[in-house]
């Protein structure tokens, strides 16, 4: 899965939580959105969630987003919408790699 596509996706996650979460996100979502601050604490467990699950439909299998990296508060990747998108991509080429 290419960076575009993870982009796509995590738009559609975003879209989802908006949608069918009613999760009210103002700011246009760009590379250095810090998530932290458009969510919170239960918005991010949902978006974490939603993305494991669009990720395993897109790929056939599971790659777990939520680790001590994720909620590490000062290197976190969601502190930024890029890192995240990187963080996933390297989760899911690690994956392959396994």
């Amino acid at each position: 899965m290419e960076l575009d596509e993870i982009n796509t996706l995590m738009l559609n996650v975003f879209a989802n939580l908006k949608d069918e979460l009613n999760i009210d996100i103002q700011e246009e979502i760009i590379d250095s959105t810090n998530i932290f601050e458009i969510l919170d604490s239960m918005d991010v467990v949902n978006l974490i969630m939603e993305t494991e699950s669009l990720l395993e439909q897109e790929l056939g299998f599971y790659v777990p987003l939520a680790n001590e990296e994720t909620f590490n508060a000062e290197n976190s990747p969601l502190q930024s919408y890029k890192q995240w998108l990187l963080f996933i991509f390297d989760l899911i080429k690690g994956s392959h790699e396994s």
